[in-house]
């Protein structure tokens, strides 16, 4: 609707520009066009000028065996000017060599060990490989290990895998020896972790690669008789490899055994199996038929992610007869690259292994996997001297073992292809490097391009038809903004925008001036932000943004409170500029009501609501003055609800009717109820019991603050308010946050008191919870035009309209109507949440027009703005392809490569905190439990008597740093404005209690487990209101549902039921709102427990039932903490970060827990003395592997998931728990405790190792963001 237009003539001189303008615009169209495609055309400009001299046919290759050294984090590029293949090139002597022996590594086979029997020569050993065209660096195991931290890899194969393997292991003997985490006692199937790197090593055994089966032992040549089922997998491997980060396959010795072949358990064939009626086919038949099936099982794998190595065929080197004829492997040193040639049946399998990787990289390309090829075949046939031949056993033995020249001596060539592992492991960091920076250009380059194709068309065409000013105007819609809600009182003396006689919507309850309230200084002061100014309330101003809309207050008295100032602020425009208002109320209930501004088409309502939900008076007299209420918590009020629908702004308020008694339902059930409390601003009494409001003066910040209840009700309210606005966004709906609390705290002088009635009326409490009017509450609508305002500037800019501020009363006799057009048909839902003591919540729904106008006195463009313009965009769009081009990858050598950055490939070196040793501290501990009331009994050693405090005096020395002593005020400012909750059982709140002291000597929390849980034995909260942090222990020994199978079991536990596919909702029903969560679980799953999954019994840990399969611990532990990090991750409003601490050791002596054992020793284990094996080793090691699982998935929805493995430092610590020290000595207890840490004690480590994981993450967040920025 276009309303008024004003031209200004622009003279003959505007007349011929207009006139002229289509060739003008034709002659810049070409110019644009012109200047986009001359860059894009012109090869030799994607270049710098230095590189266009003196180019020569050497210098156009860029290396391909540029290769990463690591030192300890340190990250560096050579680069080669020419192409290398590190697997082209020949042995060259090496006297350093070997890097280890048959004495310094155990894990040499027996078969392999050549120096151990009787091999004379060493020459074999001191030899190393050189590429043609470049270097290959020796082994470096503490590099290795720093690139595979926190992996796992994997090799697939037969026993030359397995070779490969045990070469691995002794070259990194110098650095670490691995524990054995074998799941199985075959020797075929071995697992070995590193524990200072979190690293696996694993190997399978699969010597087909394929499903097979022993037909005959012995077979036509005394080696076996194999079925071969060519086109299904092994699951032996298959259905293991997932979770590896690299598998190394390899086979091919075993196919030269007899071999039947199947396909769809049809046999096709068979290699010399001498059987009737079966064709013979070569063994390059199956060879090839097993790795495609091998390879698309790995494609195959939903789950898998992990990077392929193919380790090509090794061959054997049998001379003077075949390997059961006499042949042998008798030479002494290598051959020349020219002495020997790769044909034959090594030649034909090494060409079937090439094709069949090729295939299946291009499979996996689709899927994002990565097939890299080891070729490790030419170097190894050059190796005829490394085999163990008769130097795999003794002489004298008597076995039937033929000359081996198929696997190789240890240490021994084969050595070498971890060389070449290393070699590619850290190119492949470099080219995941090079991957992501070309995404990034890539997608920067796109977005230019997009750019160029929009502006070339449209710069001539705004040219042609530029009626609107494109400078953004008014100061007060600048885009910074300031919060608007920080701020101090300042005195003014313009106030009131009204009075009692100006106004007649004020109601007497808040007339204060009407009842003779003698002082007016409180009307003479108003809201300065900290950073800005809040612009006085212009009522036409409001008047015009809400035009033909409608806005509901959905309310209590003190919601009504506010939308009486809206009338009276609103009544000097009624008034003025015969805006008409009109009463339209659809009932005599005063409570609902509504007006129209009859000129503006504007509608004003109001809903009574004070419960928000469905509510039933059941006693009018109730317990109190107040009258108790039914609460239906899960239904909404329909009297508002129903009606809400069809208005733009909608301001719901709730909160002082809640101080009532009330009955709480759900699903028509009580859950609860709620006794009456006392409002804020009460003075010298509470509000029923002659509190009063007698101060005239607003107070400074620093004088009262939220606290207790208001600050409760206030940090509910935004807590709902950031669930609605995640829900929100869904629905294309907004939420903001209308957050006067900090304003009104200040404010204890503009309530009614006794002012509210007249003097001589028997009323006889004073009114500290509603305002006078006029009075402070102005300020609210004041915040709302504000917020409106901003509200209308993001829609204008998000819809790429121009924007002029909106006229003011004077500003509207001298300047033109602005007109709105509805033809950008775009909606906003935008909902705000403001408190006053108690919050608001602010629902506004907005439709922006298009704003049409046409030239004013401050609105024209002149002639020089417009070439300015088109020299910008001229100068922009010729830019913008030189950028293109030059970015480009060039054929062209680059003198040096920019390694600032590669930090980012994840190799750099972290201190592992968790690995090294107890060093005595004679200073002592950070609290006594005279300085910490918060120990209970359980813990609390010294006060019953416990001799010894040595136990007090160690600290924890990881073995490569520092651990920081814990920083109170630090962990404190972390966690400011956060949740932290430890879920699990006893433990974790012994933790929890550790952490309690340590922060007591900053600040003291106030309890508040009452307010949210009636079992606060085992459920507790506690608020740190200076830091508004809270902390939580929240019960759940088991982590999933469980409950008693028999009160009475066969033992001293009961025997209880464990439902392991369902998580245990007393803590997943609170756990979305928290920003940290430690979760643990152990010692309860001793007890005697019965598995459930699907609602069926699956198995039992120590029944000892009939007809129920004894499973042990370690299978509902590992399901347990499954489903836990399961739940946690389908949890759509959980956004924290969960840290899993490990299990914690017991250390019971000289009898189990129940029969007499106890915990005597004073003194900390050294790891000499006491070994990671056992239990703790399957528990802690359960925990890893599916944590690592968890941080797998997690990812994908942005969770983190980190592990606190405290279980090494703890098994060390015998000495610290309280044994028979948690009680009193005269207590009747027999049964001594070494499951629980005294306080203080080794326990208060774990919030050390805490602290510095919440600092690492905190350091991780900011360069993520600064990274972020800077891109």
């Amino acid at each position: 609707m276009k309303i008024y237009g004003l031209e200004l003539p622009f003279g003959s001189k505007h007349h011929a520009l207009r006139k002229n303008t289509p060739m003008i615009v034709l002659i810049v169209t070409l110019a644009l066009v012109l200047f986009t495609i001359f860059p894009l055309c012109y090869p030799l400009l994607g270049y710098p000028l230095y590189l266009l001299k003196n180019i020569s046919e050497s210098q156009i290759s860029i290396s391909a065996s540029s290769y990463v050294s690591v030192e300890y984090g340190s990250l560096y590029v050579h680069a080669s000017e020419q192409k290398c293949d590190i697997f082209t090139g020949e042995w060259i002597p090496n006297p350093n060599a070997p890097y280890y022996t048959n004495t310094t590594c155990w894990a040499i086979h027996e078969h392999q060990n050549c120096m151990k029997y009787g091999r004379p020569d060493t020459g074999f050993m001191k030899w190393r490989w050189q590429p043609d065209g470049c270097e290959l660096p020796i082994f470096n195991p503490a590099q290795f290990l720093e690139i595979v931290r926190g992996k796992s890899m994997a090799f697939v194969g037969d026993s030359v895998g397995r070779n490969q393997m045990q070469s691995l292991i002794c070259l990194l003997s110098r650095v670490e020896y691995p524990i054995d985490v074998s799941y199985t006692p075959d020797e075929y199937f071995k697992r070995w972790r590193y524990p200072s790197y979190n690293f696996t090593l694993a190997t399978f055994w699969t010597p087909h690669l394929v499903k097979a089966g022993e037909a005959d032992a012995n077979g036509p040549t005394q080696t076996g008789l194999f079925n071969l089922y060519l086109d299904e997998f092994d699951e032996g491997w298959t259905s293991q490899i997932e979770e590896f980060d690299y598998v190394i396959i390899n086979a091919g010795h075993w196919f030269y055994r007899p071999c039947v072949y199947y396909e769809n358990r049809q046999v096709v064939g068979c290699r010399f199996c001498l059987l009737e009626n079966v064709t013979d086919l070569p063994m390059y038949f199956g060879y090839r038929k097993a790795f495609r099936t091998a390879f698309r099982a790995i494609n195959s794998l939903d789950n898998y992610k992990g990077i392929t190595f193919l380790r090509t065929f090794a061959p054997p080197h049998f001379e003077n007869g075949e390997w059961d004829n006499g042949g042998d492997c008798v030479r002494r040193r290598p051959f020349r690259s020219n002495e020997t040639s790769l044909e034959g049946v090594n030649f034909e399998l090494y060409m079937t292994q090439l094709e069949e990787f090729k295939l299946a990289e291009k499979e996996g390309k689709k899927r994002g996997l990565k097939f890299r090829l080891l070729d490790t075949t030419q170097a190894m046939l050059l190796r005829p001297d490394g085999h163990p031949s008769r130097y795999g056993h003794w002489p004298h033995e008597n076995v039937t073992l033929y000359n081996d020249c198929v696997h190789w001596c240890l240490p021994g060539p084969i050595d070498a292809w971890n060389d070449f592992l290393l070699e590619m492991l850290k190119m492949e960091g470099l080219r995941s490097y090079e991957e992501k920076l070309d995404l990034k250009n890539g997608t920067i380059k796109l977005l230019l391009t997009l750019v160029l194709i929009v502006l070339v068309p449209v710069i001539p065409l705004y040219l042609l038809n530029s009626s609107s000013p494109i400078w953004l105007p008014s100061k007060s819609f600048e885009r910074k903004e300031c919060d608007i809600f920080r701020g101090t009182w300042i005195s003014y003396q313009n106030m009131p925008y009204h009075n009692n006689a100006t106004c007649r919507e004020i109601f007497d309850q808040q007339n204060c001036m009407k009842f003779g309230r003698p002082d007016t200084d409180f009307l003479e002061w108003k809201w300065k932000p900290d950073q800005c100014e809040l612009p006085r309330f212009e009522a036409e101003q409001f008047l015009e943004l809400v035009r033909g809309k409608s806005m509901a207050f959905v309310e209590d008295s003190l919601g009504r409170n506010q939308m009486q100032s809206l009338l009276c602020l609103l009544a000097r425009v009624s008034v003025r500029r015969w805006s008409i208002l009109s009463t339209i109320s659809y009932t005599e209930d005063a409570r609902f009501k509504r007006w129209l501004y009859v000129n503006y088409n504007f509608t004003l309502a109001s809903f009574w609501a004070p419960y928000l939900v469905r509510t039933i008076d059941t006693d009018p007299n109730g317990p109190t003055y107040n009258r108790l209420m039914n609460l239906y918590l899960d239904e909404a009020d329909d009297v508002w609800a129903a009606q809400i629908e069809g208005y733009d702004y909608v301001i719901v308020s709730a909160g002082r009717w809640f101080y009532g008694p009330q009955v709480f339902y759900e699903n028509g059930k009580v859950v609860g109820c709620h006794l009456t409390l006392s409002p804020a601003h009460f003075e010298n009494g509470e509000w029923n019991k002659g509190g009063n409001c007698v101060r005239t003066q607003h107070v400074s910040s620093g004088e009262m603050k939220l606290d207790e209840d208001d600050l409760e009700l206030y940090l509910t309210q935004v807590k709902e308010l950031r669930r609605a606005n995640r829900e929100g966004k869904k629905w294309g709906l907004k939420f903001r946050l209308l957050d006067i609390s900090a304003a009104m705290v200040m404010r204890p002088d503009g309530h009614p008191n006794h002012y509210g009635h007249w003097p001589h009326e028997n009323v006889t409490i004073a009114d500290r919870v509603h305002w006078c009017l006029p009075g402070p509450i102005d300020t609210w609508n004041k915040l709302l035009l504000q917020m409106l305002k901003r509200g209308r500037w993001r829609g204008a800019i998000c819809n790429d309209q121009r924007f002029f501020p909106y006229p003011t009363a004077n500003a509207r006799q001298s300047s033109p109507i602005l007109v709105f057009e509805d033809t950008c048909n775009a909606k906003h839902h935008e909902l705000a949440l403001g408190a006053q003591l108690q919050s608001f919540l602010f629902h506004f729904t907005m439709k922006f027009n298009d704003i049409e106008f046409s030239y004013g006195k401050n609105s024209q463009h002149s002639t020089s703005k417009r070439l300015l313009l088109l020299a910008l965009s001229l100068g922009f769009l010729t830019a913008i392809p030189l950028y293109l081009v030059t970015t480009s990858h060039s054929p062209l050598p680059s003198p040096k490569i920019d390694t600032s950055d590669l930090r980012n490939i994840g190799i750099a070196k972290e201190c592992d905190i968790f690995s090294g040793k107890w060093v005595y501290y004679p200073k002592g501990p950070y609290y006594t439990d005279a300085t910490c009331s918060l120990i209970i009994d359980q813990h609390n050693c010294m006060k019953f008597g416990r001799p010894d405090t040595e136990f007090m005096k160690w600290r924890w020395r990881p073995e490569e740093c520092e651990l920081p002593f814990f920083d109170a005020k630090q962990f404190l400012e972390l966690v400011r404005g956060k949740k932290m909750a430890f879920v699990g059982d006893s433990l974790g709140r012994n933790q929890m209690q550790s952490l309690l002291c340590l922060l007591s000597s900053v600040a003291h929390p106030e309890d508040i487990s009452r307010r949210y849980a009636v079992d606060t034995a085992y459920f507790r909260r506690w608020f740190y209101a200076d830091y508004k942090f809270t902390l939580a222990t929240l019960w759940s020994p088991f982590l999933v549902k469980s409950s008693d199978a028999d009160p009475n079991g066969h033992s001293l536990n009961s025997l209880m039921s464990l439902y392991l596919d369902q998580a245990d909702k007393a803590w997943v029903g609170e756990i979305e709102n928290f920003d940290y969560v430690i979760i643990s679980a152990g010692q309860w799953f001793f007890r005697p427990l019965i598995y459930y999954m699907n609602g069926q019994i699956v198995g039992c840990h120590n029944c000892y039932m009939e007809n129920i399969t004894a499973v042990t611990k370690y299978f509902g532990y590992r399901m347990a903490f499954r489903t836990a990090f399961k739940t946690l991750r389908s949890l759509k409003n959980y956004k924290g970060i969960t840290f899993l601490r490990t299990f914690s050791p017991s250390h019971f002596e000289n009898g189990a827990w129940n029969e007499g054992g106890n915990c005597i020793r004073r003194r900390p284990f050294t790891s000499e003395e006491m070994k990671f094996d056992g239990y703790e080793l399957e528990f802690y090691l359960t925990q890893v592997e599916e944590v690592r699982k968890a941080q797998k998935e997690g990812r994908k929805r942005g969770l983190k998931f980190e592990l606190v493995a405290t279980t090494e430092a703890m098994l060390l610590r015998p000495d610290g728990h309280p044994d028979r020290y948690g009680r009193s000595p005269h207590s009747n207890v027999t049964v001594a405790d070494c499951v629980h840490w005294c306080l203080p004690g080794p326990i208060d480590t774990w919030n050390e190792f805490l602290l510095y994981m919440m600092r690492r993450e905190a350091w991780r967040s900011f360069n993520e963001k600064l990274q972020k920025n800077s891109s």
